[in-house]
């Protein structure tokens, strides 16, 4: 295929072609990362808000407590079933 600087006749690609597709792909790659980059602060921002401050901290031991309650509820289980369990 011959390349040439200029539009020629033929249905060819020229560099012309080439590096004005190479720009109008640079310009939507860019106008991507620019949504993704909106779209990904949306995401995280109520996140973001959550995690600052007392309003996490209270969570997270509340989470704490539930979770120490379960732990503490199984063990109590285990040691009923050991007095009340029939023996063969």
């Amino acid at each position: 295929m011959k390349i040439t600087h200029t539009q020629s006749s033929e249905k060819g690609i020229t560099l012309v072609d080439v590096v004005r597709k190479r720009v109008e792909t640079k310009q939507k790659i860019a106008m991507q990362r620019e949504k993704i980059a909106a779209t990904y602060a949306d995401i995280l921002s109520p996140i973001s808000n959550i995690a600052s401050g007392p309003s996490f901290l209270n969570r997270f031991k509340t989470g704490l407590n539930l979770f120490n309650g379960i732990i503490v509820g199984f063990n109590l289980m285990k040691k009923f079933r050991k007095y009340f369990h029939k023996k063969r």
